[in-house]
């Protein structure tokens, strides 16, 4: 589980897991009643669900002056079980001093191409700069707040937490992450993590 890498690092005081209403399964799992870690319910989308995981870390306080970067993973939508902790640790390094954040990525390799209603190509896009977003990102807890508060009100569609940083006119840095850092969002995804977690064993 992507919540390992955080809560055994020493200087990480919380990790905060949101879990669907319709969850059954959480409870079950031993790594449930870890002192570290906090969980509660998500929203409808994955920006209502760091919204109401960032919610939960102001109610108990851990959001202060002297501890006021959060590392953010993702919300009930999506996982990231093949976080390493080199990774981890290279954001953390890379972005300790950044003050808009950043997020790990990897640069594109494939050809894009941009289609019609009919999946007929219109084009192909150029893919110098472009840059496939992973997980974890980390901002700072008040500005990632303000961030997805602002999105929220304006009505914005932001499909990670750098977008929202992105709307303040804020750049976040982009950290070269492994491009098998696959995030779980749909079930075939299951089966290409356990493909890749077993060439690591």
């Amino acid at each position: 589980m992507v919540a390992g890498a955080f809560y055994r690092r020493p200087r990480i005081e919380a990790v905060v897991v949101v879990i669907a209403a319709s969850d059954t399964q959480w409870r079950a799992l031993p790594i449930a009643n870890h002192p570290k870690l906090r969980v509660t319910i998500g929203g409808a989308d994955r920006a209502a669900s760091v919204r109401a995981g960032l919610a939960l870390l102001h109610q108990q306080a851990l959001a202060e002056a002297q501890c006021n970067w959060r590392e953010l993973g993702v919300g009930t939508r999506c996982g990231a079980p093949l976080l390493t902790r080199s990774d981890l640790s290279d954001l953390i390094a890379a972005v300790q001093n950044e003050p808009a954040g950043g997020l790990l990525a990897t640069p594109l390799a494939d050809t894009l191409k941009q289609a019609d209603s009919e999946q007929y190509v219109v084009r192909t896009i150029a893919r110098r700069g472009l840059w496939r977003a992973l997980t974890p990102q980390m901002f700072r807890f008040a500005i990632l707040q303000r961030a997805l508060e602002q999105a929220f009100a304006a009505g914005l569609e932001v499909t990670d937490d750098a977008s929202a940083i992105e709307a303040l006119g804020l750049k976040p840095r982009l950290v070269v992450g492994r491009a098998d850092n696959l995030k779980i969002t749909v079930p075939e995804d299951l089966d290409s993590a356990a493909r890749i977690l077993a060439t690591r064993t």
